[in-house]
């Protein structure tokens, strides 16, 4: 029976920012994960996980495990209260091709909320060499990611796609700027809490902005310095962080993995703040939202409309490219049958060559002109039997 490539999938379209956060895979549990799943599901060859703000998805490759059975043991793996209800959240398919376009699409900002995002493709990439490190990445997996890697830089290279400040990290700026009023920022001070890939992405958009100044703070001190050393930014004392000391900014990105609720307890200011939670899961507790102006990544991603994001003409070459790439993928899987048979034939030949020789023993041929013999017999007969199998004869 054929490997299939599969996957599940849950996102900002099918699922709340709350609901999202319960399927959050940890570095931990994504360790655990990979282990379990190849330990109940003996058939999956193949294993990548991906997790961000907006989604959390499985790609798998197997032969006879369904999604539905990967989906159920890992809501059951995940320990939520209502699993019946977590199941309808989910997206699944069993087809190749769909799930090889899914992938593509999702590592090319196509699914992300806001459309476009530049942030994905590096989570995929990352996701990518954690299933090399487990070695699961599996031949149709491993030939798929190279598919998305080519159409990613050809998207790129071909494409305006991404001329465009399209990413979670602009618009948050943008939000806080319409909140407090461009006019008013030169006098306001503004704190990112991280010093991960989204809050550089945060600082690298700052030059568009007047803010009065910039703080930034983050749990290993010397990142924050260094971001604050390039970018003319102030460092802030992680533990008044934990402290929970924010009085004096006006506005706050926090954007720190895997610390669910930093900021539990809002601040007392004469002006309302506003504060951007980008974190997954939310850094900033709901009940904060009583005394200051709370968006979460749903909110800000909301704020950008399609027309924003790109134009019609970019958005339309995007969608070629994942075509093509995604026709030759889909043309090389169902070559895969062939090459099973051309490699099965070519070491069918070298046993046939090799006995032939082995009748002819008393010849003067030494054993390396044997297996010379023997190699280039059998490439010369494969090639032909290739030729014909792949429709080139």
């Amino acid at each position: 029976m054929s490997h299939v490539l599969r996957y599940i999938g849950i996102s900002h379209q099918t699922a709340s920012v709350s609901a999202r956060e319960s399927f959050c895979i940890s570095e931990t549990l994504r360790r655990s994960l990979s282990k379990s799943i190849a330990a109940a599901f003996s058939d999956v060859h193949g294993l990548v996980l991906i997790s961000t703000c907006n989604r959390t998805e499985i790609y798998f490759e197997s032969q006879s495990t369904k999604a539905a059975e990967v989906r159920d043991f890992f809501v059951r793996s995940v320990g939520v209260c209502n699993e019946d209800e977590s199941r309808g959240f989910f997206e699944l398919s069993d087809n190749t091709s769909d799930t090889a376009d899914r992938l593509m699409q999702v590592a090319n900002g196509l699914q992300s909320a806001v459309v476009g995002d530049k942030q994905i493709i590096s989570q995929v990439k990352e996701a990518y060499q954690f299933c090399l490190a487990q070695k699961q990445q599996g031949s149709l997996l491993e030939r798929l990611f190279q598919a998305v890697f080519k159409s990613h830089k050809r998207i790129a290279n071909e494409s305006h796609y991404r001329s465009g400040s399209t990413s979670t990290a602009y618009c948050s700026l943008r939000l806080i700027e319409k909140a407090l009023g461009k006019a008013a920022l030169p006098g306001k001070n503004l704190l990112i809490i991280g010093a991960g890939e989204i809050a550089r992405d945060v600082v690298s958009y700052l030059g568009k902005f007047d803010f009065g100044r910039v703080y930034i703070a983050n749990r290993t001190s010397d990142k924050a310095a260094d971001l604050a050393q390039k970018h003319g930014l102030v460092p802030y004392d992680w533990e008044l962080v934990e402290a929970g000391q924010f009085e004096h900014f006006d506005a706050i990105i926090t954007a720190v993995s895997n610390r669910q609720y930093l900021l539990q307890k809002p601040a007392v200011t004469q002006a309302r703040q506003v504060i951007v939670d980008l974190g997954f899961p939310m850094n900033v507790h709901p009940t904060v939202g009583a005394a200051a102006k709370l968006y979460n990544i749903d909110d800000v991603s909301g704020q950008i409309t399609r027309t924003d994001q790109l134009q019609a003409g970019a958005l339309a070459k995007v969608k070629v490219i994942i075509k093509e790439e995604l026709d030759l993928f889909m043309d090389w899987v169902e070559k895969g049958d062939k090459r099973k048979i051309i490699r099965k034939f070519k070491a069918e030949v070298e046993i046939t060559v090799a006995e032939s020789l082995k009748q002819h023993n008393n010849t003067s041929f030494s054993r390396d002109r044997q297996q010379a013999i023997i190699q280039t017999l059998s490439r010369k007969m494969t090639n032909k039997q290739a030729a014909f199998l792949m429709g080139q004869a």
